[in-house]
């Protein structure tokens, strides 16, 4: 299976990530998942344009995936530039507000996931179109965007609470 990124945006992730200082009071996103992000926009922006008789199923998927993926830049992405450092246990003030954007995310997470519910739907319908129309390229693309949104749902979201929750234990006065 091919990588959702491609060279370029991986090259842009090196370099915006590495040049670029994260500002004090918002973390940086992760590069990688912001980059996939873009990705998957971009390529469902080219299938839903292309006059194509799979094109509306692509331009459904882009639609519902817009906003879902501006709430996950906005809930999940803070707490997970956290991450690297609240895996090796450096868990400093300044990340104080991961506890209550963890608290934010555990309220929305039953609305993301239905979200991914139906955008998954509309991801197999768009794989449907795409095999029917003998799009081999759409089929892969659209099947990429499928386990992306699995591993958020399974993966990148709870990792994000428990970076959450981690900041909170370490930070919170012993009681």
């Amino acid at each position: 299976m091919k990588s959702i990124l491609s060279p370029a945006v991986a090259l842009l992730v090196v370099v915006t990530g590495s040049s670029l200082p994260a500002a004090a009071s918002q973390p940086q996103a992760p590069g990688s998942m912001k980059a996939q992000h873009e990705e998957i926009v971009q390529g469902l922006s080219r299938y839903a344009t292309q006059g194509t008789p799979t094109a509306p199923a692509a331009e459904k998927v882009l639609d519902l995936m817009r906003p879902h993926l501006q709430k996950e830049e906005e809930l999940v992405f803070p707490l997970l530039s956290l991450l690297p450092d609240v895996s090796e246990g450096r868990i400093t003030a300044d990340m104080s507000f991961a506890i209550a954007a963890a608290d934010r995310l555990k309220e929305e997470r039953e609305a993301l996931f239905d979200q991914h519910a139906e955008i998954q739907s509309a991801v197999g319908d768009l794989i449907s179109a795409g095999e029917d129309a003998n799009e081999r390229d759409l089929v892969d693309f659209a099947s990429r965007v499928a386990a992306h949104a699995m591993s958020e749902v399974e993966i990148l979201e709870p990792a994000a609470v428990l970076v959450g929750d981690a900041v909170r234990q370490q930070l919170a006065p012993s009681k």
